[in-house]
């Protein structure tokens, strides 16, 4: 496999003394004639496009992190789904090596693959103090992914409170909260609001009409009692109803959509 591949290796194990071996044997042999040992590419990548910066991000290894970046790693290396860095270490939500990567210059937008951003991952596992810490660096939580959903959008779906709240206090998610022509353009597009209301999240709904989000809010889905009445989410359709009277207007609707739920439900149990 060679040098190139020992580096790699080396860094997966945390094998910190064979690590600095290979780097100082690489900053020796710069210094060398023409014709003397190879020097090893220190980003090297693997079949899955893994240089030895995504391992030690993926770990969060401080100090061979910053051996790699010093000796030449390339901060926003891309691997073969167009993850950085930055967005393994912002998905594993440990602060420093987050803090690392952005003091040697890594870009907090770059998008993988999938449209996801170093944030959206950090706001999908919750990770509170990396979320504040690429805001801080200008991260940007109004970008989409793919599925057409913000880093507040996840944060919302998977119920991960202090982050939304964190995203909303910010002032920077402010035209994510008003209604957009956008909502009504296909199957693919939802909010936040309908995202916590699907998956339960009665908390985050409060947050979320406390920041001015319209509860009566559309999409090709319908509102979020909708949403939430079709996934049986109970607490959160009694939650929607004592907020809001207007909501009145749609209780017939959402009452056939939880009969409707719940005879597919039994049906499922007793096999008929």
């Amino acid at each position: 496999m060679g040098k190139d591949f020992e580096l790699l290796q080396a860094v997966k194990d945390q094998d910190l003394i064979s690590i600095q071996k290979i780097l100082n044997k690489n900053k020796l042999s710069k210094h060398k004639l023409i014709g003397s040992t190879k020097r090893i590419n220190i980003n090297y990548q693997d079949n899955d496009g893994m240089a030895a910066l995504h391992q030690a991000a993926l770990v969060g290894s401080n100090e061979i992190m910053r051996l790699l970046l010093d000796g030449g790693a390339a901060v926003d290396i891309k691997d073969n789904k167009g993850m950085r860095p930055l967005h393994y270490a912002s998905w594993q939500g440990k602060v420093e090596p987050v803090q690392i990567l952005l003091q040697y210059g890594a870009n907090t937008n770059d998008a993988a693959e999938n449209g996801e951003s170093p944030l959206h991952l950090a706001c999908q596992h919750g990770h509170y103090e990396v979320v504040n810490l690429l805001l801080q660096h200008h991260a940007d939580p109004t970008l989409r992914n793919k599925e057409h959903k913000t880093p507040l959008d996840l944060a919302c779906e998977f119920g991960r409170y202090r982050v939304a709240e964190l995203l909303i206090d910010s002032n920077l998610c402010n035209c994510l909260l008003m209604e957009t022509p956008e909502d009504m353009l296909d199957n693919t597009r939802t909010t936040g609001l309908h995202l916590a209301a699907k998956n339960g999240h009665g908390d985050i709904i409060r947050l979320l009409l406390q920041a001015g989000v319209d509860i009566n809010r559309q999409t090709l889905q319908g509102t979020c009692l909708h949403e939430a009445a079709l996934y049986g989410k109970i607490e959160v359709v009694k939650l929607l109803l004592d907020v809001s009277t207007s909501f009145l207007v749609f209780y017939k609707e959402s009452i056939s959509l939880l009969f409707k739920y719940y005879c597919v439900l039994s049906c499922k149990m007793c096999r008929c």
